[in-house]
């Protein structure tokens, strides 16, 4: 096989003499075959002008005859090729999200990688807060045809700067790779259970050797799109009494994102990039409850009815990313400097009114709370990468991090006797950074090999403002190596070892001391909370070919230290509740994903896994565990007219939410849609999408199961609205011919557990 030149001219190096047949072929053209004889006498033999012409009949009908691998394996990420799949002209990431190999996305829009919550989300190759700290509502605004493909780095290296828990979620851009244009897209789309469209915009295109992309969208959620309503019953097993309680809840808002990439190629050895993103939103629920207390006789022994108001849940982030990129003589080797900065503020109010009193266990009828929080890090990274020759690459690199968590939170209580008493936290948390790492890679011949090491240095102080006596510090000293290596049983096949091992530290949330109160509780964080250690073994295989493609996975991680909440009752019933590095947990995950191109116009995939959990508590004595299992399926269908017809399922058995709890769901939560979509004008520009979410089911429901040693419970939650119709479109403009062009490594920062969140909203259309 060849290749020709710009100007069409070809030539080809054949072994030995004798007799040849050239073909040349192309869609919609007809082939040209023409024999052709060289030897001694006539070794070089001139085609002269080969002219192709159009065949009409082949271009009266065009069918895609192959498709393209919609999951690629390297040596430490599988990633999924979102652009090869026709649903993202219309669908958005966290429809997306759904068919990506170790990853589920719940009903409520809930997402979990290898069956957990901790992990770290990058956007190209970089951390991203703002993804991170509120994927649900973003993932659910941003268009899948901007995204190229979604990654899950399995094993991180000491390079990527990986020190989160489980797993890393990388959302590569769309880029593009000729040399002059503009072009953008435009989706926007409506639901029967959302009374205002939603919409994104993006937008990219370069002026000489400045290159951009921007996008921006937003989302609203009303009320019939969020409406839980629960009941528990509790039994406190040292005084036998039992507490009945009922809820129900309703919260709308909005969500509004944007972000901006940009490069600069000053020559070609020195690359400028500069990448701004963000969010803001605003969201209130209202609330209202009621609850009863009785004794092992059934006496009613207290009750109160609860309205919770929160007129303001308001916050922003936003993260800025400079790098400079070196490039050497040498192929494949670059030093990149990289700065970093990240901000987000969070401001709450929420109101508490207690009605309704019989014997209320507390003293006072009304609470509110103000809270403020601010997150401010500023980040340093240099990075060398060079290969020794074509088998051995080697990167080293350094970094430092200034990180300030600060809150202000004031609770406010008016007491029955007619007191009032203000309770006033001033808190920050500072954290000082300084780490080292050395990366290897390996290629040689079928065995692909990768190993590292990383030192990090952290010291956190906690300051009270209005408590100097109070503070404290600490300095810890935390090594993280890692290794893997795959062998390549094949062309289309490789099996895959891995071990790996991750630190984490307590976010502002976990570490706040400042009280919440409930007439039943009182829960807080911890400020001598520690990093946590977790080591992570896997074996993969993974076998693609042109009609089939599988990937499997076993995997085991455990950790001595995890944070945790800690939850106890007192001999009143009253229940207290804070954080501690208690918890041994450990994890069995069977994963496996598969895809079958049964034919030309029909396509399976499966995607699942099968997880037991166990974790222990030494301090209270206490064990749980439980087995739980996650299945999407989804069919396709191609059909005359250029129409397209997909159905899918998603089911998840249950969680093992902690060592007190379970949680389960039934058959009836099975989570399903249909969609039909077709494309129109020159090059399907336009397309069209009708789809339906659970028609069958307009309800969702959850039990959870809890024992904390001092007292039991079960509870159950319900959320309506899950029944939806929706029509989408999406238009694409321009001829887009610049890239965005991204340096080889960048800062990732993604070590933080139980940081500032914004609400989470769940499912939408977009």
């Amino acid at each position: 096989m060849g290749i020709t030149d710009e100007n069409g001219l070809f030539s080809q190096t054949l072994d030995r003499q004798g007799d040849y047949r050239l073909v040349i072929s192309s869609v919609g053209k007809t082939s040209i075959n023409r024999p052709f004889q060289v030897n001694s006498v006539a070794p070089d033999f001139d085609f002269g002008i080969l002219v192709m012409t159009d065949n009409a009949e082949i271009l009266s009908e065009v069918e895609v005859v192959a498709t393209k691998p919609l999951v690629v394996k390297e040596i430490d990420r599988i990633g999924y090729d979102v652009q090869a799949d026709e649903d993202s002209k219309t669908s958005n990431v966290q429809d997306m999200l759904r068919k990506v190999p170790m990853v589920t996305v719940d009903a409520d829009g809930t997402i979990k990688v290898k069956g957990s919550g901790n992990f770290k989300i990058y956007k190209d190759g970089r951390p991203n807060n703002s993804f991170t700290s509120n994927a649900k509502d973003i993932f659910a605004a941003i268009p899948a045809s901007m995204i190229e493909r979604i990654e899950v780095i399995t094993d991180p290296g000491a390079k990527e700067d990986a020190e989160g828990v489980g797993a890393i979620l990388n959302i590569v851009t769309v880029k593009h790779s000729s040399l002059n244009g503009f072009m953008g897209n435009v989706r926007a789309g409506m639901i029967s259970n959302n009374d205002r469209p939603v919409g994104g915009l993006w937008l990219s295109g370069n002026v000489g050797k400045f290159v951009f992309s921007a996008n921006a969208g937003y989302f609203h959620q009303a009320e019939k799109m969020n409406r839980n309503s629960s009941d528990s019953e509790t039994e406190y097993l040292e005084t036998g009494n039992t507490e009945k309680s009922n809820s129900e809840t309703r919260s709308h808002g909005d969500f509004v994102f944007f972000g901006l990439d940009s490069s600069f190629e000053l020559d070609s050895l020195n690359l400028f990039t500069l990448e701004f993103s963000g969010h803001s939103y605003d969201f209130k629920n209202r609330s209202n409850s009621s609850t009863f207390g009785y004794d092992p006789a059934g006496n009613l022994l207290y009750s109160f009815s609860t309205l919770t108001n929160t007129p303001k849940g308001k916050g922003t982030e936003f993260n800025g990313n400079f790098n400079y990129q070196h490039s050497t003589r040498r192929k494949g080797e670059s030093l990149t400097f990289s700065y970093q900065i990240s901000n987000s503020t969070g401001n709450s109010e929420s109101n508490s009114h207690y009605e309704d009193l019989v014997n209320f266990p507390a003293g006072y009828d009304f609470q509110s709370a103000l809270g403020h929080t601010n997150f401010l890090e500023n980040t340093l990274q240099l990075d060398w990468t060079r290969p020794i020759n074509e088998h051995h690459t080697i990167s080293i690199g350094g970094k430092f991090i200034s990180r300030n968590n600060h809150s202000k939170n004031t609770t406010d209580f008016d007491y029955i006797d007619g007191s009032h008493k203000p309770d006033f936290v001033d808190f920050s948390h500072l954290t000082t950074i300084g780490a080292g790492y050395f990366d290897y890679r390996l290629v040689y011949g079928k065995v692909a090999a990768r190993a590292g090491l990383r030192y990090e240095y952290s010291r956190l102080s906690a300051k009270y403002k209005d408590k100097p006596e109070d503070n404290f510090g600490s300095s810890l000293n935390d090594f993280v190596p890692q290794a893997s290596v795959m062998y390549s049983l094949s062309e289309t096949s490789s099996l895959k070892a891995a071990y790996s091992s991750r630190i984490n530290r307590p976010g502002i949330n976990y570490l706040n001391p400042n009280v919440t109160y409930t007439p039943t509780s009182q829960s807080w964080g911890n400020p001598d909370l520690s990093s946590s250690l977790y080591n992570s073994l896997m074996l993969n295989y993974s076998l693609f070919t042109r009609k089939f493609n599988v990937d499997l996975s076993a995997s085991y991680d455990f950790t001595n230290n995890a944070i945790e909440q800690v939850t106890w009752a007192n001999a009143d019933d009253y229940v207290y509740s804070t954080y501690g590095n208690v918890a041994h947990t450990k994890q069995f995950q069977f994963s496996a994903f598969a895809q079958w191109a049964i034919t030309q116009k029909t396509n399976v995939m499966l995607n699942g896994s099968v997880n037991y959990d166990h974790v222990r508590f030494t301090s209270q004595g206490l064990t749980n565990h439980l087995w739980s299992a996650s299945l999407f399926f989804r069919a396709t269908q191609q059909l005359p007219w250029k129409l397209r017809l997909e159905g899918m399922m998603f089911y998840r058995s249950g969680d093992l939410n902690s060592v007190y709890g379970y949680s389960n769901r039934g058959a009836r939560t099975i989570f399903h849609g249909f969609s039909l979509q077709r494309s129109f004008l020159k090059g399907d520009a336009l397309t069209v999408k009708i789809h339906a979410r659970n028609p069958f089911n307009n309800h969702y429901a959850e039990t959870s199961y809890v024992n904390r040693g001092s007292f039991t419970s079960i509870s159950h939650e319900y959320m309506d609205g899950m029944r939806m119709i929706g029509l989408e479109l999406s238009f694409r403009f321009g001829t887009m011919k610049a890239q965005v062009k991204k340096t080889t490594t960048s800062i990732s920062n993604d070590d933080l557990q139980g940081g500032a969140q914004a609400p989470s909203t769940g499912e939408s259309s977009m």
